[in-house]
């Protein structure tokens, strides 16, 4: 059996594979995670997280990315809950 998926913010994640749901409209950061590839139905992987509210690394589409705190946290996704 699956888990069930719940929607949280991307920097609330500590590890593991996502989806992703929705982009905060925080321009112009929205466009700037669109560019990055960030847009709904995405699959993304968290990699790693620095310590003290560093950024969170992630592997996209066979690319890795660093991105803010403060970034991660307009990024909605589903992930399995574990």
């Amino acid at each position: 059996l699956k888990s069930p998926q719940m929607t949280r913010k991307l920097s609330d994640l500590a590890s593991g594979e996502a989806r992703v749901v929705k982009l905060e409209n925080r321009a112009p950061v929205r466009k700037r995670l669109q560019s990055l590839g960030l847009r709904p139905g995405t699959g993304l992987a968290i990699i790693g997280q620095a310590p003290g509210g560093g950024p969170i690394e992630i592997s996209l589409s066979g690319t890795c990315l660093a991105l803010r705190r403060e970034e991660a946290a307009l990024v909605w996704v589903d992930d399995e809950a574990s």
